[in-house]
């Protein structure tokens, strides 16, 4: 009876909610009716999709490529998989979503969109086999004055869908650095050069690894994504491991 009731009177309830506490979308800001969630039907059917599931070489990968080729120029590896939710410029409205997690402590929307990314990342054959997922981590400055790092909450997402391992200590960040926003790809290089480091406690969790997902929130350069891989590798990983990563949005030039 509890359970009928609770069903009958979900949707009257969340519409007085909607009256007292209107939900708007995302991208627009228009009010959101009772199926939609975060984005309106409207702007989810404009969704800049990357679509790079489909694409084991695609702009994000050459990128992150191209980086880790500039730090690690006598060295091969296999090549490295990147994907990306959406594509976005900083004066497009999509670039509203991963802000939202990011600036607005909107948790609901990262992880609503964190999911989407897992049906992606599931879809694309070449990101199978995974064995560990490693959020970006925050500097513990930065992580204090925020609150929270929203790599680790996409992270977290990531791991409960694809039933991977998450670990959230591996990667530390030991150099305090400036925002990457709005900074050249040269300074961006500069800024978080030997800014990680890997704790000696945790070092045990890459054993047996072959396949590494780094999760970020934006990806625009790849200077921090390739830095935190060359950490990773310095502990003499074996070739063939692979470091793919993983992202809520990826940033068009």
């Amino acid at each position: 009876m509890n359970h009928l009731l609770k069903r009958n009177f979900t949707p009257y309830f969340s519409a007085a909610l909607d009256i007292i506490y209107p939900r708007c979308c995302l991208v627009c800001g228009k009010a959101l009716n009772l199926q939609e969630r975060h984005i309106c039907l409207s702007c989810s059917s404009d969704f800049p999709y990357t679509h790079f599931e489909t694409d084991s070489h695609n702009r994000m990968a050459r990128y992150y490529n191209e980086r880790l080729c500039e730090r690690f120029p006598d060295t091969y590896f296999p090549y490295q998989y990147a994907i990306s939710l959406l594509r976005y410029r900083a004066d497009d409205p999509y670039s509203r979503i991963p802000w939202a997690l990011k600036f607005q402590r909107n948790f609901a929307a990262g992880e609503y969109f964190s999911h989407l990314l897992a049906q992606k990342i599931l879809q694309a054959p070449y990101l199978q086999g995974i064995d560990l997922i490693l959020p970006v981590p925050q500097h513990p400055i930065r992580r204090w004055k925020r609150g929270y790092n929203q790599a680790e909450v996409i992270a977290r997402c990531l791991a409960e869908d694809l039933n991977v391992a998450l670990e959230s200590k591996l990667l530390i960040k030991s150099r305090y650095t400036r925002s990457q926003v709005g900074v050249d790809t040269a300074r961006r290089n500069a800024n978080v050069s030997s800014s990680f480091a890997l704790s000696e406690s945790r070092r045990s969790v890459l054993e047996g690894c072959h396949h590494i997902l780094l999760v970020d929130d934006v990806f625009t350069t790849g200077a921090t994504l390739s830095e935190c891989h060359k950490t990773i590798r310095a502990i003499s990983l074996d070739e063939t491991v692979r470091i793919s990563v993983a992202t809520l949005a990826c940033a068009e030039n």
